[in-house]
């Protein structure tokens, strides 16, 4: 879409992502360069959102202790408390924070000219996998 890599519209896009994909995390899992794999890259859209899928996969091979999630909405309402934290958990000394220079501006929250439908759409696919994702990381989600 942005990048010109998507010819579907978003709603035709999350359409065709299970056929687009079929075999993908399968062949992604076991380092097997297929089309599904590569397609996986441009056209994974509810894949690449289900992050308590992801955060548990990363758990299969590293406890717990050695993983930190940042959330991005949170780093970018708040950068300097949540890179401190960041600092803090890679066991380096404290220093001042960098400058945080917002390099790709998009629109607030619900203001970006999505389609309520498609919104309400995704809202309810990403139900069960962002009450997971908040009980994996034990506290609430700003989504």
């Amino acid at each position: 879409m942005a990048a010109g890599r998507e010819q579907l519209g978003f709603a035709a896009a999350l359409d065709a992502e299970p056929e687009r994909l079929a075999g993908a995390d399968a062949d992604l899992r076991r380092g097997i360069d297929s089309a599904a794999a590569r397609s996986h890259r441009t056209h994974s859209y509810v894949g690449r959102g289900r992050y308590a899928e992801q955060l548990r996969a990363w758990l299969e091979h590293y406890p717990r202790e050695q993983l930190h999630v940042m959330v991005a909405e949170e780093l970018f309402a708040r950068p300097a408390p949540v890179w401190r934290a960041a600092v803090e958990f890679l066991g380096l000394a404290p220093a001042a924070p960098p400058p945080f220079v917002v390099h790709n501006p998009g629109g607030v929250a619900g203001d970006d000219g999505m389609d309520p439908a498609c919104r309400a759409r995704l809202t309810e696919t990403f139900a069960g996998s962002d009450a997971d994702l908040a009980e994996l990381l034990g506290r609430s989600l700003p989504w």
